[in-house]
């Protein structure tokens, strides 16, 4: 039985994400900036640290395990799949406006509309309908469009819909974090480039 509601998901949903980017800014900024803790003031008293690879170690298990909880809490919400379904629709969507101005022209009417009768990853298939509704309707199969379209769909998708900061952008900060653990240098890469 599932305890959880809708709302209570979308709010533990959102923690997770807000957790994530946190210790992944802040893991990524002590990698990066090579800083080393060599004793720490809690409450008032200073703690020494003769081991200040340790600091690293408890920086790596955080992040793990704020990482695996955004990935339970997205795969909950269906994150991944809300984006990848919304980058597919704007495919279908420019697939059938190119065949509406292929097929359906104002000055030839003998088409009115186009619809989608099969969608698949691979292609759609639009069913042309007649204006006088005489006769059998054709089909038109669009494939390589399609393909473009949905290669290209990751960019207006994430620049109109809130999917992309919503469910791509903490994975994109966890891996500069993760690259940064593991040694790459992530943001001196990326500063590099400006």
């Amino acid at each position: 039985m599932d305890t959880f509601d809708q709302s209570d998901k979308r709010d533990f949903f959102r923690r997770q994400r807000r957790n994530l980017i946190g210790v992944s800014i802040v893991t990524a900024f002590y990698e990066a900036a090579d800083l080393k803790f060599p004793e720490i003031n809690l409450l008032g008293n200073r703690i020494e640290i003769d081991n200040p690879e340790i600091v690293t170690t408890a920086i790596t298990i955080t992040f793990i395990y704020f990482l695996w909880r955004y990935y339970t809490a997205c795969k909950e919400v269906e994150g991944i799949s809300r984006f990848l379904g919304a980058c597919h629709n704007w495919a279908v969507e420019r697939s059938r406006a190119y065949v509406t101005r292929a097929h359906v022209n104002p000055n030839h009417h003998k088409y009115q509309s186009a619809e989608v009768i099969q969608g698949g990853k691979v292609e759609l298939v639009f069913r042309l309908r007649l204006n006088n509704d005489v006769g059998p309707a054709p089909n038109v199969t669009v494939r390589e469009r399609f393909w473009v379209y949905q290669i290209i769909s990751f960019v207006p998708t994430s620049l109109n819909t809130s999917h992309f900061t919503e469910y791509v952008l903490p994975y994109l900060v966890a891996l500069i974090a993760g690259a940064e653990l593991l040694g790459i240098g992530a943001i001196d890469q990326l500063t590099n480039l400006f």
